[in-house]
């Protein structure tokens, strides 16, 4: 159960040019097999060249009666031109059977761990911080997925992700549009840092995602509908 979390957490960075001054919220449940499994919420604001965001991820319905997931994190950075680049990450997660805790700042582009509790001996797939050069945090990449953007941004997407031990990364292209919605393709590929255990049993696990118009003039995302190693799930925002 532990990826269905970190994945929604970590789908994508969808890029998007920064208005002088803007707000995003949302609410969403998380369906999986039908029911509901948990609940997101997050918020940000843009302020000229400077951005941050908070959000919170937890079980509910019946997969809280199963056991209780929790993700909390926040995040600070620039935008520059089309793109976020953050310059702090904070997360705390509850995966129902492990706790742990995570601090990155960042350097020039480059993620510098400051803390990743538990510790844990060096493995083999460890990801070296020092290659991550150019690539965003999960909470930086969820913000800029579900924030709302212009109808030229929806399904633009090619970005590498770190999280601190493990390297992905997420690309979407369009599938369909019409006057009232709009459609993407995407898929969330691990790269690095996963067990082989974890790299043999799925690396790509496909989504596809919707816009509707919002009342700002924007588009906003509506739903996205992922493959999980426990069946289909589905964010609908509320």
């Amino acid at each position: 159960m532990r990826y269905l979390w970190v994945w929604v957490a970590t789908l994508a960075f969808v890029s998007g040019a920064a208005m002088a001054q803007s707000r995003d919220e949302g609410r969403f449940d998380i369906m999986l097999l039908g029911l509901k499994a948990g609940e997101l919420r997050f918020v940000g604001t843009v302020q000229d060249d400077r951005y941050v965001t908070s959000g919170r991820l937890g079980s509910t319905g019946i997969l809280a009666f199963v056991r209780e997931v929790s993700y909390v994190a926040s995040a600070e950075g620039r935008v520059l031109s089309d793109r976020f680049v953050p310059s702090r990450y904070t997360e705390s997660t509850d995966t129902g059977s492990r706790v742990s805790e995570a601090e990155m700042d960042y350097v020039n582009g480059t993620p510098q761990v400051k803390r990743y509790a538990p510790a844990r001996d060096p493995r083999p797939e460890d990801v070296d911080p020092s290659t991550q050069s150019g690539t965003v945090d999960p909470m930086t990449a969820l913000y800029a997925l579900l924030r709302d953007v212009p109808r030229t941004d929806a399904c633009t997407l090619n970005v590498r992700m770190f999280d601190g031990r493990r390297a992905s990364r997420v690309q979407m292209s369009p599938e369909a549009e019409s006057e009232n919605r709009i459609d993407c393709n995407g898929a969330y590929v691990r790269v690095a840092g996963f067990s082989e255990e974890d790299m043999a049993e799925r690396r790509v696990f496909p989504f596809t995602l919707r816009y509707a118009p919002a009342p700002n003039g924007r588009w906003r995302v509506e739903r996205v509908e992922l493959r999980t190693l426990y069946g289909r799930a589905r964010l609908i925002r509320r």
